[in-house]
């Protein structure tokens, strides 16, 4: 009985992916799921790997892409002990949809800088992002909420740009990702918000 609903199930899903090809939604649904699989995860030690390699082997490909595009993947492989706060595949393609097309022509001229926005040169674990207010280079300071059981982070200069830290504390050979649910844009960027 058992076996025949799993079978069932299993048949649905294969029908679901194949239907998804033609529209182009196969990889963000495959990649939803491989995300909320880690999130569920207690374990998140991929200290064998750097930075780069976990966000590919993890389906964040959208911001490894645009570490690629600003010409930064190299930067982020020999980086030591760094903390990098990712945004979902999913807010990174709804932050982009939002643009209009002046503001994408600006994100994409200062994408190196805002790309680095999203990180600290100290490997941070969340309970430490909770003791103080993190300064660095790029990110002048960040500063870190807990709000119903939940994580949140925004850089104090622009306290509108609170993000929920969705997935905590992924180690990988060269720092720490911290998965959060919008991009941070740094507030000398003249880009309007879409949020």
């Amino acid at each position: 009985m058992h076996r025949t609903i799993r079978h069932i199930l299993n048949c649905m899903i294969g029908l679901l992916i194949i239907s998804t090809l033609d529209n182009g939604y196969l990889y963000p649904m495959l990649s939803h799921i491989v995300q909320k699989k880690i999130g569920k995860l207690e374990n998140k030690d991929f200290s064998h790997k750097n930075i780069i390699a976990v966000l590919n082997s993890l389906g964040f490909v959208k911001f490894a892409d645009l570490i690629e595009k600003a010409k930064l993947t190299n930067y982020f492989i020999d980086a030591q002990d760094i903390t990098l706060f990712v945004p979902t595949n999913e807010a990174i393609a709804k932050f982009l949809s939002m643009l209009s097309h002046e503001d994408k022509k600006v994100f994409k001229k200062h994408l190196p800088q805002l790309i680095k926005f999203h990180m600290i040169h100290t490997a941070h674990e969340i309970e430490n992002l909770q003791k103080k207010p993190m300064r660095d280079t790029y990110t002048p300071e960040i500063k870190l909420l807990m709000k119903g059981g939940a994580f949140y982070i925004a850089p104090t200069k622009d306290p509108q740009q609170f993000t929920h830290i969705t997935i905590t504390d992924i180690k990988t050979k060269n720092g720490i990702i911290q998965i959060i649910d919008n991009i941070l844009i740094p507030p000398e960027i003249p880009i309007k918000k879409p949020y």
